[in-house]
C-alpha cells in the first residue's frame, strides 16, 4: 500500500493544490494515516481552504445513511502545527521552527468499507511564502494503513514538492531523522575513603537459657460463704411508756432465744 503525494507546480495566484492519491495494490484498506511536513519560511498551509476529503470516499456522499452501502463513506480527523510545538504524541521527526506538520486520519465511523485503488483521499493548499526559495519538498512520513480487520498493512509514503514552475528540477530528497534525545545524565561514582579494618571482637555465644516447665493449673472447687445466723426475734412488750421524774422512759425487750433473755433499754423523751 502507498500514499503518493506528487509534485506541483504553483498556479498564477501563487498556490499549490496538492492531491494525496492512495495507492492500494491490491490489499483491503479501510483506514489510513499520513503526515506532510514542509518549511513554512517558504510555503504554508493557506487558511482559506480547509482540508476535506474526496467527496468519493467522503462519509457526506448522500448514499453513507444507508447501511447497505458499499462506498467508503470515511471521515477525517486533522492537526497541523509547528514542529518545535506540536506534542510528544505528534511529533515530528525533528524539532526545527522552520517545519510544520500536517496530520491525516481517515477511517471510518460506521462501517470497514475499503477505499477504492487509485482514489484521492483528500486536497490541501498551498500558499508560496517566498518564490526564491522554490522548490520546496513535502516530505510525506509516518505513513500508516489498516485492513477490515483492523490489523496493520504494510504501507510507505512517496514524498511530494512545490515547483515555481513546470520542468524544474525537484528539490533533493530530505531524509526523515528521528527526533534527537535528550542527553541522559551519568551518575558519577565518588570513592569512599577506606577505613582501617578494626580488631575483631569477640563472639557472643548466648548461653542456653532454662525453660520453666509449669505445673498443672489447680482447679479450686467455688467456695460456697457460711449462711447467716439468725438474728434473734425482738419483741416489745410494751406498747405504751411512763416517762419517769428524770425525764427518761424504760421500754422492756424480750429476745427470742438465750433462755428469754431480757434487756431493759432506756431512751431519753
Amino acid at each position: 500500500m502507498e500514499i503518493i503525494v506528487p509534485p506541483v507546480v504553483v498556479s498564477a495566484d501563487g498556490r499549490a493544490r496538492v492531491e494525496v492519491i492512495l495507492r492500494s495494490n491490491g490489499a483491503q484498506v479501510a483506514g489510513v494515516q499520513n503526515d506532510l511536513t514542509f518549511d513554512n519560511t517558504a510555503i504554508e498551509i493557506d487558511p482559506e481552504f480547509a482540508c476535506q476529503l474526496h467527496e468519493a470516499i467522503s462519509d457526506s456522499h448522500p448514499e453513507c445513511g444507508s447501511s447497505a452501502t458499499t462506498l467508503p463513506c470515511k471521515t477525517l480527523s486533522r492537526h497541523l502545527g509547528r514542529c518545535d510545538r506540536v506534542e510528544q504524541g505528534r511529533r515530528c521527526f525533528a524539532a526545527d521552527p522552520a517545519l510544520s506538520r500536517f496530520r491525516a486520519l481517515i477511517f471510518g465511523l460506521t462501517n470497514v468499507n475499503p477505499i477504492p485503488d487509485g482514489s484521492v483521499l483528500y486536497t490541501r493548499v498551498f500558499a508560496v511564502v517566498d518564490a526564491s526559495r522554490l522548490p520546496r519538498l513535502i516530505t510525506n512520513t509516518f505513513v500508516i494503513a489498516s485492513g477490515p480487520s483492523g490489523a496493520r498493512l504494510p504501507a510507505v509514503g512517496h514524498e511530494g514538492a512545490v515547483l515555481a514552475s513546470r520542468g524544474q528540477a525537484l528539490p533533493p530528497t530530505w531524509t526523515p531523522r528521528p527526533p534527537t534525545a535528550a542527553p541522559s545524565r551519568t551518575a558519577t561514582r565518588t570513592a569512599t575513603p577506606t577505613q582501617p579494618p578494626s580488631s575483631p571482637r569477640p563472639s557472643h555465644t548466648p548461653s542456653a537459657t532454662a525453660t520453666r516447665t509449669l505445673s498443672p493449673t489447680r482447679t479450686l472447687s467455688p467456695t460456697h460463704p457460711p449462711l447467716p445466723t439468725p438474728l434473734p426475734t425482738v419483741v416489745i412488750r410494751s406498747t405504751s411508756v411512763e416517762p419517769s421524774t428524770n425525764g427518761t422512759a424504760t421500754v422492756e425487750v424480750v429476745l427470742d432465744s438465750a433462755a428469754d433473755f431480757v434487756s431493759r433499754i432506756q431512751h431519753d423523751l
